[in-house]
């Protein structure tokens, strides 16, 4: 190297949000796997009460999403290596979810987001955020996503983006079985119902390679639907017209 050669301080590749919001076309319904990951991680922070509020707002000509929860909350740490970096996870072995590529629907692919928990504050937008410490405590974790109702993305649903949203949460929500007894799901202040029904409700119960399979069998049944939950928690359902 010669002598009057300079070598910068290291950088960080950047990039654009375009970037991130391409990811939301790569799921088959982005809408459903957003509100999937904001319960996995409440879940998995041990939350017994999660609210979530769906309005439109105006201003901004965008859809305003907030979920909030009283787990334990994330430290400093957490969210600097795990939430908000790629790839990263800081969560327990056998956790519902992590924050690995999901976290760019959550946040990242979006106009804008806040995250308040414990004494800290982050804002941010795309890959860049600002992160504030010291603030009063807050129990848990409260997410406020502005996601645009001019992407592209809902142009293949036939309603408007908050009742879009909202739908997909309470399908989620109806099909989940959860384990941990007494967990509260709100929307907009009302109380979403979960399935309660125990594997007693069944005709036939199976063990297999990813789990308990529950069978019931109706007459008159024109499909089948097949529901996939983790630890309660719908992970995707499949539906068959009925042999």
């Amino acid at each position: 190297m010669s002598q009057h050669a300079k070598q910068s301080a290291p950088e960080i590749i950047g990039m654009p949000q375009s970037f991130f919001k391409k990811t939301l076309r790569e799921y088959n319904n982005w809408t459903r796997a957003l509100f999937r990951e904001f319960l996995q991680n409440s879940i998995d922070a041990k939350a017994t009460r999660i609210d979530f509020i769906i309005e439109d707002h105006p201003e901004s000509d965008g859809v305003y999403v907030v979920c909030q929860d009283n787990g334990k909350g994330m430290s400093e740490s957490i969210i600097r290596n795990g939430l908000l970096c790629l790839g990263g996870t800081v969560k327990d072995e056998g956790s519902v979810g992590g924050f690995g590529y999901a976290k760019m629907i959550l946040y990242f692919a979006h106009e804008s987001y806040r995250v308040r928990t414990r004494d800290i504050l982050v804002e941010g937008h795309g890959c860049e955020y600002n992160l504030t410490s010291g603030l009063d405590y807050l129990e848990g974790v409260r997410s406020e996503v502005m996601i645009s109702k001019n992407a592209d993305v809902f142009e293949r649903y036939l309603d408007t983006p908050a009742n879009i949203l909202g739908n997909a949460l309470t399908e989620i929500v109806e099909r989940s079985w959860f384990e941990t007894a007494g967990i509260e799901v709100t929307l907009n202040g009302e109380p979403l119902d979960w399935d309660t029904a125990d594997s007693d409700g069944y005709e036939i119960e199976r063990k297999t390679d990813i789990g308990t399979l529950y069978v019931q069998e109706r007459q008159h049944a024109h499909n089948v639907t097949l529901n996939v939950r983790y630890k309660g928690l719908l992970m995707f359902s499949l539906k068959s017209p009925a042999s």
